[in-house]
């Protein structure tokens, strides 16, 4: 501020103050920009987990109502598989044994990492 009796800001110094608040701006926001980002991944894969976990529920229903070699064959033939709500829902066997398999449950979207959720099945047979 100059003192030759009128009161106010020079040129030079409102350029100065606005170069300074272009500066410090960015760097205040950014951060919070990233937060943000990060924290809608987070709910992306909390909700893939969900998706992943009602998944094997419904296998393990299905499995109950109509026995393992319906589901497997059903697994099979891709008949699990589903999308909602941009999550890409697939179910895979893997024969372990003629008694027992795994049962793989992967959910893809495409801003997170693939959610995998893995559960043994087993046929049991009367005595």
């Amino acid at each position: 501020m100059s003192n030759n009796g009128n009161a106010g800001f020079t040129l030079i110094e409102v350029i100065i103050i606005i170069m300074l608040i272009a500066i410090a701006f960015p760097a205040i926001i950014f951060p919070v920009y990233e937060s943000s980002k990060q924290s809608h991944k987070s709910e992306d894969y909390l909700n893939g987990l969900y998706l992943a976990e009602g998944k094997m529920e419904e296998i393990t229903r299905f499995k109950n109502i109509s026995g393992l070699d319906s589901s497997i064959s059903r697994a099979l033939l891709g008949k699990f598989n589903d999308t909602i709500n941009n999550f890409n829902r697939t179910v895979s066997y893997t024969p372990y044994s003629s008694w027992r398999g795994i049962f793989t449950v992967t959910v893809n979207k495409t801003n997170i990492e693939p959610i995998k959720l893995t559960t043994w099945f087993t046929k049991y047979s009367s005595l």
